[in-house]
């Protein structure tokens, strides 16, 4: 892991003075009846809940379409992550959207559920207006981001609405080069930004910035992770901010995701000169804590105040290889870190998440914190929100 964060790490970026144009970004999504031709493609089916169905074996099964065996498209929770998906039974006869990578099982088009964000239920009914542009097309694989009511006018929203803004951000050169290729051979050109100001930032409130990340299941899809934690870190004075490339695809690598961040924070600082004297905090759950843990060892090194990291399902850490690779400052130990993880978790269980707290302290990080709650692994609202508030008493 050393040698890999190394190479992220210094792909340079320009933190210089450019005009950005920002675009609202638009959501694309699929019906059920049109799933089967997006096999292999990251989308966002909307339709009605047919049927919820769990077997002996403690397989669930949401069907779209029909029932069981007439279904057109279903979401699929194996026994492992059936714990954490406990409520689906109360979705049969509702509208919600099921992100993720359509695969095929027994001719059927299916997406495979691991993470609750894979699922949305705060949507309007009925099915979506017309389907998703030609599945050969790169555009058909798009962020999913809820828009905020009113566009944004060429820069960052100060105004909170109590919603994310999603936003465009041109790449530079060098960040394109940065980010590289995806899996797919896109090369990026711009990012997509989400962001969540703080309820009086706009009258010249108090300037804190919560970084959030999402794990890998959903394609790397960062900015649709954002309401769930930002709405949080609102509530308690921090604007939030994420940012992912403008495809999702599974497996890819860091420098893609570390890209799309730095270019977001180029595109703020240009309204925020001060950017770099606010208290910042970096968050995510399972896959997004992980990655977190690592934008927190690079944005010391930038010279950003980094002040809190919060670590949500997380069985591993990687502050501590990516602080030895930048030669981070000794003030990276400085940093506030606060594990969440559930007693019933099997993928991140309590005696791990144990290990990772006293391998922090024993590298002379001295502000480590563990809360256990009841459930699996999954984000726990109430810990995120003992996390900024410790943020805040500590700031």
């Amino acid at each position: 892991m050393k040698n890999q964060t190394g190479r992220f790490w210094f792909c340079s970026v320009l933190f210089s003075a450019l005009t950005v144009l920002l675009v609202p970004a638009e959501e694309v999504f699929i019906a059920p009846a049109d799933a089967a031709a997006h096999l292999g493609q990251h989308v966002v089916v909307r339709g009605e809940v047919s049927q919820v169905r769990t077997i002996d074996s403690g397989m669930m099964f949401l069907n779209f379409g029909g029932r069981h065996p007439n279904s057109l498209f279903t979401a699929v929770v194996r026994p492992p992550q059936a714990p954490d998906f406990a409520a689906l039974g109360e979705l049969e006869g509702k509208t919600i959207d099921v992100i993720g990578t359509i695969t095929e099982f027994s001719g059927r088009p299916q997406i495979e559920l691991t993470n609750t964000e894979q699922i949305r239920t705060d949507v309007s009914s009925g099915e979506p207006a017309a389907t998703s542009p030609d599945p050969s097309s790169e555009q058909s694989v798009a962020p999913v981001e809820p828009s905020a009511s009113e566009p944004a006018s060429g820069k960052f929203p100060a105004a909170s609405t109590g919603r994310s803004t999603t936003l465009e951000v041109p790449l530079t050169p060098e960040e394109q080069a940065s980010a590289d290729k995806s899996p797919a051979g896109i090369m990026p050109t711009h990012a997509e930004v989400g962001w969540m100001p703080a309820p009086g930032l706009a009258d010249g409130g108090e300037k804190k910035l919560f970084i959030v990340f999402s794990t890998d299941d959903g394609g790397g899809a960062h900015v649709r992770a954002l309401p769930r934690f930002g709405g949080p870190a609102n509530e308690l004075g921090w604007s939030a901010l994420a940012a992912n490339g403008p495809v999702l695809e599974e497996k890819l690598k860091q420098p893609w995701h570390f890209t799309m961040i730095q270019a977001a924070l180029r595109a703020l600082e240009e309204e925020y000169p001060d950017l770099k004297k606010w208290p910042i905090a970096v968050g995510g759950n399972s896959g997004g804590a992980k990655r977190a843990s690592l934008m927190a060892a690079y944005l010391s090194k930038e010279g950003y105040n980094m002040h809190g990291l919060f670590m949500g399902g997380s069985n591993d850490e990687f502050l501590i290889a990516a602080m030895d690779d930048l030669r981070a400052p000794l003030s990276t130990r400085q940093i506030h870190v606060f594990f969440s993880n559930g007693n019933e978790d099997t993928i991140a269980p309590a005696d791990r998440v144990t290990g990772l707290v006293q391998r922090l302290k024993g590298k002379g990080f001295r502000n480590v914190r563990n809360e256990i709650f009841e459930g699996g692994h999954l984000l726990n609202e109430d810990s995120l929100k003992d996390a900024i508030t410790w943020f805040n008493e500590t700031l």
